[in-house]
């Protein structure tokens, strides 16, 4: 009879540590897939965040009066050191000799912006 005692309160153990277990990776695994899933939302509003800026580049014509100078005050942002550092970079990025240009030419312009463009 002791036995038999023995053996039910066994199973009966047993059976609560596999309840306990399962009850345990279960938890677990919802643990980890409200933190992939909360991960996954806080990256996705990493493109909302307004402090970020995003170079671009644009072609323009040049006019009639305009000025590589004038050009340069009119596009260059808070993200160059400088002016003249900004005036090099277009210099550079459009191949040019020099800082003269002319009506009708088109050259390249870096510009910043908050905006995400995909």
């Amino acid at each position: 009879m002791r036995n038999r005692k023995k053996s039910s309160n066994r199973l009966r153990n047993h059976r609560i540590l596999i309840r306990k277990f399962g009850i345990l990776v279960f938890s677990f695994c919802l643990l980890a897939a409200l933190s992939i899933s909360l991960g996954v939302s806080v990256k996705a509003e990493d493109h909302t965040d307004p402090d970020v800026t995003y170079k671009y580049f644009k072609s323009i014509r040049v006019e009639s009066g305009d000025t590589l100078w004038s050009i340069a005050q009119e596009y260059c942002s808070e993200e160059y050191p400088s002016l003249d550092y900004y005036m090099k970079e277009l210099v550079s990025m459009n191949h040019l000799d020099n800082e003269y240009i002319q009506a009708g030419q088109f050259i390249t312009v870096p510009y910043y912006s908050n905006e995400y463009i995909r």
